[in-house]
């Protein structure tokens, strides 16, 4: 079978997102209807090749993406912006060349808890245990729309979650035979779990590359000798800002998380990628964000796209297109660091956000760190 543009990889190649409510997903950006639920499976390849994947990819080998599923890379490439069909997905999975009807799982993205250890302003329960119990306070302050329909994917039942023995032995059960796996958050270095897979695909015949995505703020010793020794491990570290402007967003030690960057660097000479996801927050200076990054010995960055919450999204100032050509221009000078998916930075366009919900999360926020972030980023005192 030969590879189209409305054939991904994941259904072909690939294999299953789970949440870290459980939640079984087509992928990470397809995050506003669940497939299923990890505890009403048995077996996860029995599902892999279900009916309802297979009526998935029927669509897909007749030349179209299911818009209820594949919404999120329909309207990137619409937009003009990198899909993750056309990128992550394609430099984290191979094709397969073959006809068969049966399909192995591969590839695995998971989190077996939403345990974490920071609050990130564009975050919210789904993905971090420390959101619980400030999400259910904001709502309770009024702040209701931060429970609406749109935003459901973060917040939902606002809940701790942790995946039980049961299901995690299901995910233990297929290990064998996956050959990449993923693993999400919550922090995945926040849960033991983690590190207790870790070493048990090590006992396996063909341990398989292991890439996750952390906020680097805390690791236990054992954590950063596990990530150092581990033969074919990749992560990549989520750091928004610098200083005190990173400390407001994502609620930790910018200090410390440089310094663990750091330790790791010297302690096996490779060098993460950073992971950006430009907020409303951090949108007004992403050119000096960048120099720091650079000055830190970093050679790749990654930009994200953060349209959810709406309220938190670059695309709530009506001024963006200044910023759009800002960095524009910008990056036509800046040299010495691979730069993924840069047109987040220079292609947004205005939401029609309203402005009143951006302010009132800035003074929930405010009053959650402590300080206020519009004496370091005076740009927002227009909310």
């Amino acid at each position: 079978m030969k590879e189209t543009t409305s054939t991904c990889r994941i259904l072909f190649g690939g294999g299953l997102t789970i949440n870290p409510d459980g939640r079984i997903l087509l992928c990470c950006a397809s995050t506003k209807k669940e497939l299923a639920h990890i505890s009403e499976i048995d077996n996860l390849l029995d599902f892999f090749n279900s009916s309802l994947l297979n009526e998935i990819r029927d669509t897909m080998k007749n030349g179209q993406l299911p818009s209820e599923w594949c919404y999120s890379c329909i309207r990137k490439r619409e937009d003009g912006q990198t899909a993750p069909i056309d990128e992550w997905v394609k430099r984290h999975i191979k094709w397969s060349e073959s006809d068969s009807d049966s399909y192995a799982i591969k590839f695995l993205e998971f989190a077996p808890s939403n345990i974490c250890n920071q609050t990130c302003t564009m975050c919210g329960s789904v993905y971090s245990s420390k959101w619980v119990e400030w999400d259910k306070e904001a709502v309770q302050k009024g702040m209701t729309f931060r429970n609406s329909w749109r935003d459901r994917n973060r917040i939902r039942d606002m809940k701790v979650h942790s995946m039980s023995d049961k299901d995690l032995q299901k995910i233990y059960d297929i290990l064998p035979e996956v050959e990449s796996i993923h693993l999400k958050g919550g922090e995945p270095f926040a849960d033991n779990r983690n590190y207790d897979l870790m070493q048990h695909c090590l006992k396996l015949d063909k341990p398989p590359k292991i890439t996750a995505t952390s906020n680097f703020a805390v690791i236990t010793d054992k954590f950063m000798d596990m990530i150092c020794d581990y033969p074919n491990f990749y992560f990549s570290v989520s750091i928004d800002g610098t200083h005190k402007l990173y400390e407001w967003v994502r609620g930790s030690s910018y200090t410390k998380t440089i310094n663990n960057l750091k330790l790791y660097m010297a302690s096996t000479g490779k060098k993460p990628i950073i992971s950006c996801t430009p907020t409303i927050y951090t949108l007004y200076s992403l050119d000096t964000y960048l120099q720091e990054m650079k000055e830190l010995g970093i050679e790749r960055l990654q930009f994200n796209y953060c349209g959810s919450p709406n309220y938190t999204s670059v695309e709530a100032d009506e001024d963006i297109e200044i910023y759009n050509e800002k960095y524009k221009e910008f990056l036509k000078t800046f040299t010495g660091m691979q730069l993924g998916r840069p047109e987040y930075l220079y292609t947004r366009k205005y939401n029609n956000v309203e402005k009143h919900k951006v302010k009132v999360w800035i003074d929930f926020m405010n009053s959650k760190r402590g300080f206020d972030i519009r004496e370091i980023v005076p740009e927002l005192s227009k909310f």
